[in-house]
């Protein structure tokens, strides 16, 4: 169990864009999309991970995610 720790991830915009673009343009994964996507993903683009211990700030990402996902108590 994870508790109270938050992992918070930032990519390039260049990267957070070409997603996006791609699947505005797909509505479904087929091989050939499929192999344009592991492209995106395996290029070399700066990603910095942070990870937060703060049961204030869990409390409000709960709250925040709790309609989408079952989050156990």
């Amino acid at each position: 169990m994870l508790d109270d720790f938050i992992f918070k991830v930032s990519v390039s915009k260049r990267f957070a864009d070409d997603i996006d673009t791609f699947f505005k343009s797909n509505k479904e994964i087929t091989e050939q999309n499929k192999k344009e996507l592991e492209f995106l993903c395996n290029r070399k683009d700066t990603t910095k991970m942070t990870l937060i211990r703060s049961k204030k700030e869990a409390d409000k990402w709960r709250v925040r995610f709790n309609k989408y996902f079952y989050l156990p108590k």
